[in-house]
């Protein structure tokens, strides 16, 4: 765990693992550790490999330790003596509830990781000899109890899934993603209207007001913007449909928003989004400096008047390397149009030697690029992007006859080699006459 407050002067000794400071958190990351190890004995009783393999021996054993987990967080979230630990701690008010929250949601975490993993087992992933995947459903699949299972958490729901201070704590993120994705905050239905079939939106567990739906919403929010702007800049729809789409996603969903700081955050990225595009100016690179705009011509200068496939990927990253695997085809059948396909990596992390050999024993081409860990860094801050595989983002105008007819090509390619259930790749970008770039966000087959 690792909770920082403004202001905090910290040292850390990754041997020893003790954080020093000079504020309330320091006695927060030194307490902690402590209480788990008394109170909960986590490393001993409730551990990842327990769960996988609880899981892989079915239903009734799976659903069993679950119940487990929850029982364990009901007795410390009523405990006397927990109580009584904290109340005689140096901490305040804030620092005791971050410690039992903290506690708390390192249970509840075992048991969202237990559910995720058992619901995906319910379809089996066929792998296909270009290294996409074909997904099926197991007939064998029994779903858990899922009532049973959340009844212990959802006593506790207070703590668990209307306390902002979930966000306090940096080991907290896991319980939040596993929550946000979890049958409590993303179970639908089917319904149809008016001809057509629509997944529904259904809270079955009387979430909807806590502070957890609202941070779902928000991110509803983000997708829905991400969406709307890569259908732009495809060319698939104009700045008028992108806009309609996220009025419209704004109107049904900040209603379900009751945080003011969160609905703020939201608010302040629409507004950031309508300036951009009513305004015509799409991020361009008109905020770079003079060395990063020198490092994209450097990228891009030899393939003006094509449209580019721009790929940051890395050797340690498998959905990189599945991905491009996937593309071989791809490549290939459009090596006569005008479009090139870059495959761009920081040799520090990917060396020149091993990246090609890999790529020749996979017989992947297209244009391999190669840059060094200093100006990797520079494409990081210019494109905003920390993991991989990663395009970049782009413009939405001057979407020429040309892009479109090679993004339709694409398409049809794509429906042809993998069916029509899978994910789209989309082309990742273009480069116009000059020193003039164009470029577009790709969608990854993962």
């Amino acid at each position: 765990m690792c909770s920082l407050h403004p202001e905090d002067v910290l040292s850390y000794s990754h041997n020893r693992n003790v954080y020093k400071g000079n504020s309330e958190s320091a006695l927060i990351n030194t307490l902690l550790p402590a209480l788990k190890d008394s109170i909960l004995k986590m490393e001993d009783r409730f551990t990842y490999p327990l769960i996988y393999k609880t899981i892989s021996e079915g239903k009734e054993k799976a659903e069993k330790l679950a119940l487990e987990f929850g029982n364990t967080l009901d007795s410390i979230a009523t405990s006397e003596d927990v109580r009584k630990r904290l109340q005689a701690s140096p901490l305040s008010t804030f620092g005791k509830d971050l410690t039992m929250l903290a506690v708390l949601t390192s249970i509840a975490e075992k048991t969202e990781e237990l559910v995720t993993h058992y619901n995906h087992k319910r379809y089996i992933f066929d792998q296909q000899s270009d290294g996409s995947y074909i997904q099926r459903a197991d007939s064998t699949w029994v779903p858990l109890d899922e009532e049973k299972i959340y009844a212990p958490l959802l006593k506790h729901k207070a703590w668990l899934y209307d306390n902002p201070l979930v966000l306090c704590n940096y080991d907290q993120w896991v319980f939040i993603n596993r929550s946000l994705f979890s049958p409590l905050f993303s179970y639908s239905k089917l319904e149809e209207v008016n001809g057509e079939t629509y997944h529904v939106e259904v809270d079955n567990y009387d979430l909807c007001g806590t502070f957890m739906w609202n941070l779902k919403k928000s991110q509803v929010m983000a997708s829905v913007m991400k969406y709307a702007e890569e259908e732009m800049n495809v060319g698939k729809s104009s700045v008028e449909q992108g806009m309609e789409l996220m009025t419209s996603q704004m109107a049904a969903n900040m209603v379900e928003i009751n945080n003011k700081y969160v609905a703020g955050k939201v608010i302040n990225e629409y507004r950031n989004y309508i300036r951009k595009y009513e305004a015509g100016a799409n991020d361009d690179g008109m905020n770079w400096t003079d060395e990063q705009r020198a490092l994209w011509r450097k990228i891009t200068a030899s393939y003006s008047g094509n449209v580019l496939y721009i790929d940051f990927w890395g050797m340690g990253c498998g959905p990189c390397r599945s991905g491009m695997v996937g593309m071989r085809n791809k490549v290939e059948a459009m090596k006569d149009e005008p479009m090139r396909f870059l495959y761009v990596c920081d040799e520090k992390h990917s060396p020149r030697d091993e990246s090609e050999k890999w790529m020749t024993e996979q017989n992947i081409k297209g244009e391999h690029i190669y840059v060094s860990h200093e100006e990797w860094t520079m494409l990081e801050t210019m494109f905003s992007f920390l993991r991989l595989p990663h395009a970049v983002p782009g413009r939405q105008e001057r979407q020429s006859e040309t892009k479109r007819l090679l993004h339709t090509k694409l398409q049809h390619r794509r429906v042809e080699g993998y069916g029509e259930e899978d994910e789209v790749m989309p082309l990742a970008g273009s480069v116009g006459g000059g020193d003039s770039v164009q470029w577009c966000r790709a969608q990854w087959l993962i």
